[in-house]
């Protein structure tokens, strides 16, 4: 299956991939609407997917649990583009390849994601690896000045980060106001920063993190 917004391309590409003789294009659509419809009936073992909308490709069948269907994605690209390989890498695509590099290479790329194998331009996987390394290494280093926190702490820092302020947490969590600013200090000192917002910040980060890490 091909997803590419771009109609023409999509159609010459899929007459290309059919003179294939181990290959069936079972359709070319524009968007992931349209593909996810597609999956709801259809056998796909692979799918070249621009990459604008690849992330919506793997992500949409695991959240709404609707198609039946998740093949392996190669994303077809315009250019390498270390930064949107890397956020591609961690929701599992199978292969990058860029549209002005020999059709053979894609056809490779294909044959391998159907065999469950992931394929990668060698210098674009070298910054990517390097990439997911040094966001994990950051991880782990908010991860551990923020476990130096006591549960309460985290817990004022939590509500902070949604909007409140210090008489709001005060009151939520049924504490005096000079309490709160008691394990504020603590919280500043015990994660080296020299403001509350500073503090709520690397704890937002230490989240979004584990989010895309994790």
């Amino acid at each position: 299956m091909l997803v590419d917004r771009s109609r023409i391309f999509a159609e010459a590409l899929a007459a290309r991939l059919s003179a294939e003789t181990d290959m069936s294009v079972v359709a070319a659509v524009l968007s992931v609407d349209e593909a996810s419809r597609l999956l709801d009936r259809a056998e796909v073992d692979v799918a070249v997917c621009d990459e604008s909308q690849a992330a919506d490709l793997i992500c949409r069948p695991i959240l709404t649990g609707r198609s039946r269907c998740r093949p392996s994605v190669v994303v077809l690209a315009e250019s390498w583009s270390q930064e949107q390989a890397t956020a591609l890498v961690q929701v599992g695509i199978a292969g990058w390849v860029t549209r002005d590099q020999p059709i053979e290479l894609l056809l490779e790329t294909i044959r391998g994601a159907a065999r469950g194998e992931t394929r990668f331009p060698p210098t674009l996987l070298t910054r990517v690896l390097q990439e997911l390394t040094a966001t994990r290494q950051k991880r782990l280093a908010v991860e551990d000045r923020l476990g130096t926190l006591t549960e309460r702490e985290r817990e004022i820092l939590l509500l902070l980060g949604e909007g409140l302020d210090r008489s709001e947490v005060a009151a939520r969590l049924h504490l005096s106001q000079h309490t709160v600013r008691t394990h504020l200090q603590n919280i500043r000192t015990n994660l080296a920063v020299h403001s509350t917002l500073a503090a709520v910040a690397l704890a937002r980060a230490g989240s979004s993190q584990t989010a895309a890490v994790g």
